[in-house]
């Protein structure tokens, strides 16, 4: 969902998130590698100057695999989104060094800003490195990595040439 920025009123523009915003499944998908089940929320876009601010709510619910056992789990993204965009800078214009406070900073291209990026941009920052199925915000399918060891330790097998360790008792 494109919008130029000169167009833009004031008081700002309000798009509205939910099952009919293909645009956002789209982006959605591509920013958590998995298949998305719900998106909803609003984003609101103000421009100051140059800068353009992207501010709002949005809430995921995407099905994948967790990292450590691949059994199917659904994860839910939700957070506040509050990111800014400035206007993409060329090469003649030297070297920009950013810092660690530019992490929630954007660029966009001919004063039309890509509001797929920003639910992008904002669902990278809130994912997680790695999707465990004892996480908050994750819900397993089925019998889980970590739940099933949780539930039944006494069942793993031990390798045989560890076997003499099990006896061992730290105090």
């Amino acid at each position: 969902m494109r919008i130029e920025l000169a167009n833009v009123p004031p008081q700002g523009h309000l798009e509205e998130v939910g099952e009919r915003s293909r645009w956002a499944f789209d982006a959605a998908g591509r920013a958590l590698g998995g298949n998305v089940k719900d998106i909803g929320g609003e984003l609101s876009v103000v421009v100051r100057g140059e800068s353009a601010l992207v501010r709002g709510e949005l809430r995921t619910f995407v099905e994948r695999d967790c990292d450590r056992c691949g059994a199917p789990v659904h994860l839910t993204i939700e957070g506040r989104v509050e990111l800014e965009y400035r206007p993409e800078f060329l090469e003649d214009e030297g070297v920009r060094e950013l810092s660690s406070s530019d992490m929630a900073l954007g660029f966009y291209q001919n004063g039309c800003l890509d509001l797929s990026d920003a639910v992008c941009d904002h669902i990278a920052l809130l994912l997680p490195l790695q999707i465990f199925c004892d996480q908050p915000n994750v819900e397993s399918l089925g019998v889980g990595c970590t739940q099933e060891a949780l539930k039944s330790p006494d069942a793993v097998d031990v390798d045989p040439r560890f076997a003499a360790l099990q006896s061992l008792k730290l105090d």
